[in-house]
């Protein structure tokens, strides 16, 4: 087991952006130096270290537990779920981050009036595009949960499915730029951290990635509701039926 050391109190970045959390600090022989309860949030947070080199947080949310430790020094995530670990690499995973931020300003809409939708998600590459070929009156949707991408034309089998998936979109993307607008500093490596975890990742690894980088209690579980979001999109992605334009 790594040396417990004793930590001071929570950051003040903590403290302003957590309202209503409980704060204590812990005894010398205990395995955590500080914990973060809310209940409204239903979060349990435990700093288990805190140094020159390291962060280790341990994380309850959503009956989930996860320990993510961040090395300061090399710049690796280390996680552990379900009896599982791996890392992440925030020094190769920040600049695409970047990219994609200075991008996404940069974008124009072209206004184009057959498109009816137009959503990207940069964290986890979703997207949907909807075009009505008003001509024959017949919509086409290009789609992706970030992971696989589908074409297809809207009929009475996956209509609903799609307008479901775009308003998960819309609805991940509030709150994305919600989690980014929570994180007074360092955005770039909490989204990089966030964004690297897979979609298989419990809520409690995306907070204690959030955590164990700076985030506030309040902004990490905003970044744990946008994994949440994605699990869904996931999920529904995959029930959209595909139809060619010959079966409509």
């Amino acid at each position: 087991m790594k040396k417990i050391v004793v930590a001071s109190v929570l950051s003040l970045s903590i403290l302003a952006s957590s309202t209503g959390a409980q704060i204590a600090s812990a005894q010398q022989n205990e395995a955590f130096i500080q914990e973060i309860k809310d209940e409204k949030l239903g979060i349990t947070a435990q700093i288990q270290k805190d140094d020159e080199n390291v962060k280790k947080v341990k994380v309850i949310a959503e009956n989930e537990t996860s320990i993510v430790e961040y090395d300061k020094k090399r710049d690796i995530l280390r996680i552990e779920e379900n009896g599982e670990t791996y890392e992440i690499n925030l020094a190769e995973e920040r600049p695409k981050v970047e990219r994609k931020m200075a991008a996404l300003q940069a974008k124009v809409d072209l206004g184009d009036y057959d498109v009816v939708d137009d959503y990207e998600d940069y964290w986890w590459d979703a997207y949907v595009i909807s075009y009505d070929y008003y001509e024959i009156n017949e919509m086409l949707w290009n789609l992706s949960d970030g992971e696989d991408t589908k074409t297809t034309w809207e009929a009475s089998a996956n209509s609903s499915r799609l307008e479901k998936f775009s308003g998960q979109l819309q609805n991940l993307r509030s709150k994305q730029r919600a989690a980014e607008a929570a994180v007074a500093t360092g955005v770039a490596s909490v989204v990089a951290g966030v964004a690297a975890a897979p979609v298989t990742a419990g809520v409690s690894t995306v907070v204690g990635i959030a955590l164990s980088l700076g985030a506030a209690v309040y902004a990490a579980s905003l970044f744990g509701d946008a994994q949440d979001i994605r699990k869904d999109i996931h999920s529904n992605f995959r029930r959209i039926e595909v139809i060619r334009f010959d079966e409509l």
